[in-house]
């Protein structure tokens, strides 16, 4: 009697887990089949973003990967500049203030926790629900402000991980801006040498001049 029960509960157990995977197969698949493939397309991007070549291409690529992931909700991308203010780089966000403090809220709070943070929609610098910090390190390289859903249910916990592990594009936006830097300055050397060769030659054509000069003077009448 004791093994028929066993069996019966195991039959049951076994089924009941059966059925349990397929209609969670069938719901993933009705409601967040667009969300799973924006998700893999987010993730894709991800993935070859090291691949850019030029920081503000991948800025303008990382603000359509996001586009796509939050649509319709927008995103502003700000990145940190040289005199240590976050200057707008993207986007979608129609009321998004050209630039933000680097004392201002969401720069001294987000230095502070370095972690996705939720923004007051009535009492925020920016409109949007979501901040992402970009970080290199403990560094704080500049941040991406998501849009808010117009469904207002907001962000899914699941999404705001994604979202946590897109920011880290900031560490091949620094490698790009460094590599530009780097350009820069060896176009820079490049031009300076041209520049002395140019000088040099200026001035054997000078020595040359006054010399014909001189003898010229010499010369009797």
């Amino acid at each position: 009697m004791a093994l028929l029960s066993g069996a019966i509960a195991f039959g049951l157990f076994f089924g009941f887990n059966r059925l349990h995977h397929r209609v969670e197969h069938w719901i993933e698949h009705l409601f967040f089949r667009k969300w799973r493939t924006n998700e893999r397309a987010l993730r894709r991007f991800m993935a070859k973003a090291e691949h850019f070549v030029a920081a503000d291409a991948l800025i303008a690529a990382f603000g359509a990967a996001l586009d796509r992931f939050s649509d319709p909700a927008g995103n502003a991308i700000y990145p940190i500049g040289p005199d240590q203010q976050f200057d707008l780089a993207f986007s979608t966000i129609a009321a998004a203030p050209a630039s933000l403090s680097a004392d201002g809220d969401i720069a001294v709070t987000l230095r502070d926790t370095r972690k996705l943070m939720g923004l007051d929609t009535g009492n925020a610098d920016v409109p949007g629900a979501l901040v992402l910090p970009m970080l290199q390190g403990s560094l704080l390289k500049g941040f991406v402000v998501m849009g808010i859903k117009t469904d207002s249910q907001g962000y899914r916990p699941d999404e705001e991980q994604v979202l946590e592990a897109a920011a880290l594009i900031a560490l091949d936006m620094n490698s790009l801006d460094a590599a530009q830097a780097a350009q820069n300055l060896a176009q820079m050397e490049l031009e300076r040498k041209l520049l002395l060769q140019r000088q040099g030659f200026l001035g054997h054509e000078l020595a040359a001049l006054h010399g014909v000069l001189a003898k010229a003077v010499q010369a009797p009448a």
